[in-house]
């Protein structure tokens, strides 16, 4: 019996070793219990020690990624990563902030439909749609809350799809890559717009846009559903013209029924006080 179990443990070692289940150093551990438990003479079952392999990489620190320092670009450097024959690269900036574009080269490069955002900061456009020399700039010192949400909006996007490369010393950083002044000010008008942005949301969800459609032979109709608006809710609601304060204007909206006193609800001429749906003139 001994025989039989000595080869049995050997063998399996010799297995694990082969496929590099073990170090050496524990298949000779493992061979020796082995053969202690088969002679009846293991008393101690403590696990074997570590051998100095093992101690060596378990006390080796995970690696680390290392974060590079961030790069700062005068304009006239930007100037040099416009994907032309002969530049350094394809760069483009929004908001002071540089992006490694190369993968949308055929966008962004040469003979591409936004080629003109290439080289530069051209903050400005990316919101006004001015694709001149003036409008290809980065001055947003006149942009409204809403218009600096949608300068947010693109660095987000660029930042999420391509590299992230640096700064551009100028407008909105020093040459330490610290914000200015101007920077500052854009700031404060971004976080009105996220205020502003809440607020709408907060609104929308109490009261849901209307669903809509036309046709030729029926015209307009609005409806509500628990999902018009893409608010999804418990709820379906009346369709009704909301008319904002201190203004002529007004929006479709499903109002929920604790709400249809709102004197700011007026219903649609032709419509029902019930009607979940209602065809416009």
């Amino acid at each position: 019996m001994f025989v039989k179990v000595a080869i049995t443990v050997a063998l399996a070692a010799a297995i694990c070793w082969h496929f590099g289940f073990y170090h050496l150093e524990d298949i000779t551990s493992t061979i020796k219990n082995g053969l202690n438990n088969a002679v009846g003479n293991s008393k101690n079952t403590a696990q074997p020690a570590p051998s100095a392999a093992s101690t060596k990489e378990d006390l080796t620190p995970p690696s680390q990624t290392v974060e590079q320092p961030t790069r700062l670009l005068s304009k006239e450097e930007m100037g040099h990563y416009n994907g032309k024959e002969g530049s350094r690269g394809l760069y483009l900036a929004v908001y002071g902030q540089v992006f490694d574009v190369e993968k949308g080269a055929r966008h962004y490069g040469p003979g591409g439909g936004y080629e003109f955002f290439s080289g530069r900061d051209a903050t400005r456009a990316f919101v006004t749609g001015e694709f001149n020399e003036e409008g290809l700039g980065d001055d947003v010192e006149d942009f409204s809350p809403k218009q600096m949400m949608e300068v947010n909006t693109w660095v987000e996007f660029y930042k999420k799809e391509y590299t992230h490369i640096g700064k551009v010393v100028g407008r909105f950083y020093d040459a330490n890559g610290e914000p200015t002044e101007a920077y500052r000010q854009a700031e404060m008008v971004l976080e009105e717009g996220r205020q502003e942005k809440d607020k709408e949301d907060a609104e929308n969800r109490r009261y849901p846009p209307c669903n809509s459609s036309w046709n030729q032979q029926e015209g307009s109709k609005v409806w509500c559903s628990d999902q018009s608006g893409g608010i999804v809710r418990g709820w379906v609601g009346l369709p009704r013209r909301y008319f904002l304060p201190g203004s002529k204007n007004w929006k479709c909206v499903c109002v929920h029924d604790r709400d249809l006193s709102n004197p700011h609800m007026k219903v649609f001429e032709g419509c029902g006080p019930s009607d979940i749906s209602c065809k416009m003139n």
